[in-house]
């Protein structure tokens, strides 16, 4: 599905802008296409990719191919350029913000970890990522970025992957973290976590890249946006309006969508008919159950321990 969604819809994209004469496309990458689970210190765009076995989730491996793609399509009648964003966030941005206020609100961000000593890393803001579009598709129009990639986070320097976090889970009302875990084992839970996914369909509640990417130093440089693009980012590393967005909400009766949310409601009904569905066509596979029963059992203990 990963790879259905960033290669071949990407592919379809590009298609369809030629069919009907658009000339000029800036696709929206990730840094994850160079980081392969080792140190990044400034890591500029002519960081080569890694080789495809180092990556360690679909989704760094997919959209790295669909980037290759996407720079490989350039031409005089469709114009590309790709930007690598690192952790959009910003005020109800699902995929980093609504998840880190739905682990607080539920407790599960009572703990930290790290593989690099004072992991450092950088995110990109949600209005820096879009006036990089923004410059991005100025300077194709103008006959400049064609067949480049950039590098698109926050300026100043760098922050510390959980410290980053603190005001907001400050604003919320939510203690800091105040256990530290082992790297092995996060990167344990996040390996159970995928391969429950695989078996009963239950969303991870996180991937062993996104654990990566937390405790291991990755940092990137904007160097060439800025010298290309002309792209100077504001409000860096900034989390005062997405403070004031949930503290002007938080008294709301709606309830944040996020996937300790969704993993927790998977556990009870859902989970129970997966696996009821799992059993019955699966049964002579001993093996298989019995790894899946484990795994369950751990999950199980996992968030007990942790609520």
């Amino acid at each position: 599905m990963v790879y259905g969604i960033n290669v071949d819809g990407t592919q379809l994209v590009m298609d369809r802008c030629r069919v009907n004469g658009v000339k000029r496309l800036v696709y929206a990458s990730s840094v994850g296409v160079i980081f392969a689970n080792t140190e990044l210190y400034d890591a500029d765009e002519d960081t080569p990719y890694p080789h495809p076995s180092k990556y360690c989730s679909h989704y760094s491996a997919s959209k790295a191919i669909a980037e290759q793609s996407v720079l490989a399509a350039n031409c005089d009648q469709l114009r590309t350029c790709a930007l690598r964003y690192r952790g959009i966030y910003g005020p109800a941005e699902p995929r980093s913000v609504e998840r880190a206020v739905g682990f607080c609100n539920r407790g599960l961000l009572m703990a930290s970890f790290e593989k690099s000593p004072g992991c450092l890393t950088q995110y990109s803001g949600v209005g820096n990522s879009a006036m990089a579009m923004r410059l991005a598709e100025e300077a194709l129009r103008q006959g400049r970025a064609a067949g480049r990639v950039y590098n698109i986070v926050d300026g100043g320097p760098p922050v510390g992957a959980f410290s980053f976090w603190f005001p907001l889970m400050q604003a919320l009302g939510k203690p800091l973290p105040y256990i530290k875990l082992p790297y092995q084992l996060m990167i344990c839970l996040a390996v159970l976590f995928e391969y429950l996914y695989l078996w009963l369909g239950i969303e991870p509640l996180f991937t062993r890249l996104e654990i990566n990417l937390t405790a291991i130093t990755n940092t990137y440089s904007i160097e060439r946006a800025r010298k290309e693009l002309h792209y100077e980012p504001m409000q860096n590393h900034d989390l005062t309006p997405t403070i004031l967005y949930y503290n002007a909400t938080k008294n709301s009766t709606t309830t944040t969508t996020n996937s300790s949310s969704r993993i927790c409601d998977n556990l009870n009904l859902k989970s129970a008919e997966k696996l009821r569905y799992f059993w019955r066509f699966h049964k002579k596979d001993r093996r298989g159950y019995l790894l899946a029963s484990v795994a369950i059992l751990l999950l199980w203990l996992f968030i007990s321990w942790l609520l």
